[in-house]
């Protein structure tokens, strides 16, 4: 009987515990939202982010001001639901020590400690558990508040992390001809002017943007690199690894590339890098991130933009009020607007294919 009962207890406690983290990623979500929203009607950012954040998931309030995003969704809405619930035995729930820390720089850390009280009516039995409980909350699909801001509300721009698994990549080098780039095809009997063909063996075949090749026999196209030695299945690995389906035959390399960072600037995704992270840009602070766990997007050229000339694209830097200067550009990569630093070339492994440009 006394097994059974503590049983129940235990089950009733690891129910508690689960539903309290559905509560905490509920309210902080939330919490998230509101201030995002709040940040940006009123053209200002949070004093201490980690404090407001803490308020509205305590209190549904920001500032003092109740938030309707907020109601019947704080923890403590949560704890007055929780208790209303009958078991069959006696239970007591308390929280404190919330806390709310950037984890890697696309997920937020909300944490608690929780204490947990489940007690039989007749007191044959009862668990007591104090821990602190951890979720995180992705920030996939929230606004960042910092282009809004820093554009007199011309530039949204939303957190979506780069999925790519590199940036860019040297895949085979040979004897080239020519730049030009496209979608992969492997099929030499469907010619595409705006594809290019990859086979073992060129010799003659026309029609296509450009042809790489791994014999030496020349194409009748401009635009080609022959002699590379195991294309067919460095591009095909590269093309399955990335689900990235277009290269570039760079002349200056005598190389075909793979650039998916291309369409992530292009999509405004973000980068995991030292910036701000979103705690951060939620007070405005465009500092390189304490733990070196932040983000980064690039700036595009767009209606709303401050236009400043030689330098980086990198959003924390762009914005900031100091120069930081952008004398890079890589062939392929946006050359009429996108500027790195030799840092950021490096380290988007673009070195190759840089010039200066100041």
């Amino acid at each position: 009987m006394e097994r059974i009962i503590a049983d129940q207890e235990h089950q009733i406690a690891k129910n508690i515990e689960e539903d309290f983290g559905r509560a905490l990623k509920i309210a902080g979500r939330r919490a998230l939202l509101t201030a995002i929203n709040r940040i940006i009607m009123k053209g200002e950012y949070l004093d201490n982010s980690s404090l407001r954040l803490s308020e509205l998931m305590l209190n549904g309030s920001l500032n003092g001001t109740p938030e309707a995003l907020m109601q019947n969704n704080t923890i403590k809405d949560w704890k007055e639901k929780l208790l209303q619930v009958d078991t069959g035995f006696v239970t007591d729930v308390n929280y404190s020590e919330l806390k709310i820390t950037n984890y890697d720089g696309f997920n937020i850390d909300f944490s608690a400690v929780l204490t947990i009280n489940v007690s039989h009516p007749l007191n044959l039995s009862r668990i007591d558990k104090t821990f602190r409980k951890h979720v995180l909350v992705s920030l996939s699909g929230l606004e960042d508040p910092v282009f809004p801001l820093s554009t007199t509300g011309y530039v949204k721009r939303v957190v979506r992390r780069y999925e790519y698994p590199f940036y860019a990549r040297k895949i085979v080098s040979g004897v080239s001809s020519g730049n030009c780039s496209g979608e992969v095809t492997f099929n030499s009997s469907s010619p595409d002017s705006e594809k290019i063909l990859v086979v073992h063996d060129a010799s003659g075949i026309s029609g296509f943007a450009g042809i790489v090749s791994e014999s030496l026999n020349q194409p009748a196209v401009s635009c080609y690199i022959i002699g590379a030695a195991n294309a067919v299945d460095l591009i095909n690995q590269t093309i399955q690894e990335s689900g990235y389906n277009v290269i570039h035959l760079d002349n200056l390399t005598d190389s075909v590339w793979s650039i998916p960072l291309i369409d992530g600037i292009k999509n405004s995704k973000y980068y995991a890098s030292e910036g701000p992270n979103f705690l951060q840009r939620l007070e405005g602070n465009l500092s390189v991130s304490p733990d070196n766990k932040g983000m980064e997007s690039f700036v595009l050229l767009e209606p709303g933009l401050p236009v400043k000339d030689n330098q980086t694209r990198t959003d924390y830097l762009y914005f900031d009020n100091s120069t930081h200067a952008g004398c890079y550009k890589a062939r392929w990569v946006l050359e009429d607007w996108i500027r790195m630093s030799a840092e950021e070339i490096s380290r988007y492994n673009l070195t190759q294919l840089s010039y200066y440009a100041c």
